[in-house]
C-alpha cells in the first residue's frame, strides 16, 4: 500500500507530505482530498518527514488497513501505539490531538425489558464537571469552539459499545439480551466516568465472564478438606449467600442491595462452572478429590473452566490460601567409578504463583530413601495427586513414575561395595593421557639397517650389530 503511493506521480510536491484526517473508524492518510472517506474531521496535511516510515512500520506491524487507496489506522490501534513506549512520538507524527477530558452523560428510553430500550448520550462534561456545549464527536475525537481533542480510549470504547447496541437485530432485543448488553456497556461507562441517569444509575447489571475461585483449606481425620468460594468482578456482599440458597442456578439473580436490586445475568460458560461447583457437597471437596481439584481444577469443573477460570488467578488464590506444592526429579552424584556417592532430590516449591524456589534434599541415609520410594508407590497407587513428606506437598506428575526407577536403581548401586577398579575402567581410554593410543600386550620394536663393514685396524676388533 505505501509503496503505491511512492510508485505514483503525486498530486502535489512530495515535500507536502500526506494529508490525515479523522473518521469514525479511525485515522485515515491518503494523497488526495478526493480519496478521502465522506463525514471525515480536519484533513490536514501533515509535513513530517517521519509519517510514512512510521506508516509502514505500523503496516509491518498489522496495526493498519488498507481501504483503496487510503491507508486507515483503527482507533483501538491508536490507542495501542500512545501507550506503548516503543512508539515514542507518534502522536505529533500522527497529527493527533492533545487529551481531552470529556466524558458523556447517557440517559435511557424504555425500560430493559421493551425491544426498543435505547441509550443515548443526552451531553458532554469536562474534567472539571461543566457542561460543554455544542461539542462535535467523530470517532474518537472531540471538537468545539477550543478546538479538536483526543477522548480517552474509555470513553471512545463506551461510544463504540453504544453505537453497536444501538444497529442491534431482532434477534438481539429480547430481555436477557439486552440485559447483558446493557451489563458490558454500564461497566465500561463508570470506568469512563460517564454520568448516567437515575434508570441507569440504579439499572445495576452484572455480566460476569469470568469467575475468581478462591479456597481455603483444613484438615480432618488425616484428609485434606478444600472449600471452594466463588465469586466474580463486583458481586455483591451477599451473592455467596444467594448462590448457596438456591438448588439450581439460574440465568439471572435479583440480589437485593440498598440502591435496589442488583441482577446478575449469568452466561452460559459461567452458569456450567457453577453447577459444577454446585455438585460439590457443601462446595467442598476432600481427599483424593481435593488433591485433583488443586491440581487441575479444569478438569474438575469441566471445559468451560478453562473459559471462566484464569490460571493465574487461581494459583494466586491456592498461594492465599497456603496450598503451596513441590515437584522432585531424582538427583544422584556419582564418582568416577559410578558409584552414587550421594542420591537425593531436586525440589522445585512455588512460594508464590509466580515465584519457584529450588533446593538439593540429599536422603540421609538408604532406610530414609527407601521410606520416600515406598511412600511415593503407596500414594501412585492410590491414585493420588500428591504424596505429603517430611513437610513437604509433592506433586506427582506424569513423570513421577521414571524418577522413582531412578531412585530404586540408584539405592540398590548404593548398597553394593564400591568398587575399587574395574575392567571398564582399565580399558577407558579417556582416563589416561591423550598419548595413550591403546592397551594391551606390547609389540616387538624393530628397528633395522644395513651393517657397514669396515677394514679391521690392527688391534682393534671388528664389532658388529645383529
Amino acid at each position: 500500500m505505501l509503496n503505491r503511493f511512492r510508485d505514483r506521480d503525486p498530486p502535489f510536491p512530495e515535500t507536502a507530505g500526506m494529508l490525515r484526517t479523522f473518521c469514525t473508524d479511525g485515522l485515515v492518510f491518503g494523497r488526495s482530498e478526493e480519496n478521502l472517506p465522506t463525514g471525515s474531521m480536519d484533513p490536514k496535511r501533515i509535513d513530517s518527514a517521519g509519517v510514512e516510515g512510521l506508516l509502514a512500520q505500523l503496516d509491518d506491524d498489522g496495526l493498519t488497513v488498507a481501504l483503496g487507496d487510503v491507508i486507515q489506522v483503527p482507533w483501538d490501534h491508536v490507542f495501542e501505539l500512545l501507550e506503548n513506549p516503543h512508539y515514542p512520538g507518534c502522536r505529533s507524527i500522527l497529527g493527533l490531538p492533545e487529551d481531552r477530558g470529556y466524558v458523556p452523560a447517557l440517559e435511557s428510553y424504555h425500560t430493559l425489558t421493551d425491544r426498543d430500550f435505547a441509550i443515548a448520550v443526552a451531553g458532554w462534561y469536562d474534567a472539571a464537571g461543566g457542561r460543554v456545549r455544542d461539542l462535535q464527536v467523530c470517532g474518537a475525537i472531540a471538537k468545539n469552539k477550543t478546538g479538536f481533542g483526543l477522548l480517552s480510549r474509555q470513553v471512545w470504547e463506551t461510544l463504540s459499545h453504544i453505537s453497536r447496541f444501538q444497529r442491534r437485530p431482532d434477534t438481539e432485543r429480547d430481555h436477557v439480551s439486552q440485559r447483558r448488553q446493557w451489563g458490558k456497556i454500564r461497566r465500561l461507562a463508570i470506568s469512563a466516568g460517564a454520568q448516567l441517569d437515575s434508570f441507569l444509575f440504579r439499572g445495576v447489571v452484572l455480566t460476569p465472564e469470568k469467575l475468581d475461585i478462591r479456597l481455603r483449606s483444613n484438615e480432618a481425620g488425616g484428609k485434606r478438606i478444600v472449600e471452594v468460594i466463588p465469586t466474580f468482578h463486583d458481586a455483591p456482599e451477599t451473592w455467596l449467600d444467594e448462590f448457596d440458597q438456591r438448588r439450581d442456578v439460574p440465568d439471572l439473580y435479583n440480589i437485593p442491595s440498598a440502591n435496589g436490586d442488583i441482577q446478575v445475568l449469568i452466561s452460559p460458560p459461567v452458569k456450567t462452572v457453577l453447577e459444577n461447583i454446585k455438585r460439590l457437597h457443601g462446595r467442598r471437596v476432600a481427599g483424593v478429590r481435593a488433591e485433583a481439584f488443586l491440581i487441575n481444577p479444569y478438569a474438575a469443573l469441566g471445559e468451560a473452566a478453562s473459559e471462566t477460570i484464569e490460571e493465574a488467578q487461581f494459583l494466586a488464590a491456592r498461594a492465599e490460601a497456603g496450598l503451596l506444592f513441590e515437584r522432585f526429579v531424582a538427583h544422584i552424584e556419582r564418582d568416577a567409578l559410578g558409584y552414587p556417592f550421594q542420591i537425593g532430590l531436586h525440589i522445585e516449591a512455588a512460594k508464590a504463583a509466580e515465584q519457584i524456589e529450588s533446593e538439593i534434599r540429599a536422603f540421609a541415609d538408604d532406610n530414609e530413601l527407601e521410606q520416600f520410594i515406598s511412600e511415593i508407590e503407596s500414594a501412585l497407587s492410590a491414585g493420588r495427586q500428591l504424596c505429603g513428606w517430611q513437610g513437604y506437598d509433592f506433586e506427582l506428575l506424569g513423570e513421577t513414575p521414571r524418577e522413582l526407577d531412578l531412585l530404586r536403581q540408584a539405592l540398590k548401586a548404593h548398597r553394593e561395595p564400591p568398587m575399587l577398579v574395574s575392567y571398564a575402567t582399565i580399558y577407558d581410554l579417556s582416563l589416561y593421557s591423550s598419548r595413550i593410543e591403546n592397551i594391551g600386550a606390547e609389540k616387538a620394536y624393530y628397528s633395522p639397517f644395513i651393517a657397514r663393514k669396515r677394514k679391521r685396524k690392527a688391534g682393534f676388533p671388528i664389532i658388529s650389530f645383529p
